[in-house]
């Protein structure tokens, strides 16, 4: 995974192993920060978080080189997460 944050002061560029974001231990900790903030995906349980952590490593040669996530505002600020 790779995370770039393009801002007219700042450019950053944060890669990350595919297998330490998609595992059973950051699903189960994007649950416990999900149940804290988030009041309507509270009804996914944990099985439902690793099936979608499971979906994106499966997919991840799909996307290979395509955003997964592509922010752009106005201020100039321009976000891209790719698997």
């Amino acid at each position: 995974m790779l995370v770039r944050v393009k801002d007219p002061d700042v450019n950053i560029l944060i890669p990350l192993p595919n297998f330490l974001v998609f595992n059973w231990l950051t699903a189960l900790i994007a649950r416990r920060a999900v149940m804290r903030h988030a009041e309507a995906l509270r009804a996914l349980s944990y099985r439902d978080y690793l099936r979608l952590v499971y979906a994106l490593r499966r997919s991840k040669w799909k996307l290979r080189g395509k955003p997964l996530v592509e922010v752009k505002e106005q201020d100039g600020t321009h976000v891209v997460i790719r698997l």
